[in-house]
């Protein structure tokens, strides 16, 4: 199945302008995003990347770095539009798409290389990766809410592991969380990773 890992980029961030273009320990937020993609194309079959942007910064920084570019419209309403555009235009041919989001440069290729073998191996329209949270990671995302509250998202599953539910509050609620801590290391709460797979038709 031919594979696409689109990286929508966007320059005008509304919270953090330039994001894609800022340094994190010497190199761009963009290229480390774009050197996991790199890797997953590199060590799978018939797959390929692309980054997909508005901006003509973003655009020549791409090229800088040596990563394939595509421009893509302005008003596109989403990271999904704009990976279904650029997928379009470079690889009409593609049959399961990937948006690696352009802010996401600690995302591990591992994850990257499970979606894409969950939407080779299921007949699943779209999928996207979600981990059990440990009790300290559980403490820790409860900590960052108190500033940054949107930060972090949950989900909800059901028995066949589909999701039901995601939320920016910390979901399942609990009662007796003491009892289930110590129960053992893992808390019930499944941390949505900002990762997504879809089959063309989806």
């Amino acid at each position: 199945m031919k594979t696409l890992i689109v990286i929508p980029s966007r320059y005008a961030s509304t919270r953090f302008p330039q994001k894609p273009l800022h340094l994190i320990a010497g190199k761009s937020l963009l290229s480390r995003v774009a050197s996991n993609a790199r890797l997953c194309a590199e060590t799978a079959t018939n797959v390929s990347y692309v980054i997909a942007t508005d901006h003509v910064a973003i655009e020549s920084h791409a090229r800088d770095i040596g990563a394939p570019v595509v421009m893509t419209e302005p008003d596109l309403p989403s990271g999904t539009d704009r990976a279904l555009a650029a997928a379009n235009h470079v690889a009409p041919d593609a049959e399961f798409i990937v948006n690696l989001q352009g802010d996401a440069p600690f995302t591990p290729p591992g994850y990257i290389t499970a979606i894409i073998e969950a939407g080779r191996n299921t007949d699943l329209d779209a999928v996207t990766p979600v981990v059990q949270m440990s009790w300290d990671d559980l403490d820790e995302l409860r900590s960052r809410k108190q500033e940054t509250p949107f930060s972090g998202t949950t989900c909800v599953l059901n028995a066949q592991s589909e999701a039901l539910w995601f939320s920016k509050n910390l979901l399942p609620a609990m009662r007796k969380e003491s009892k289930l801590r110590e129960a053992g290391p893992m808390s019930p709460v499944w941390r949505h990773i900002g990762l997504y797979g879809y089959k063309r038709s989806a």
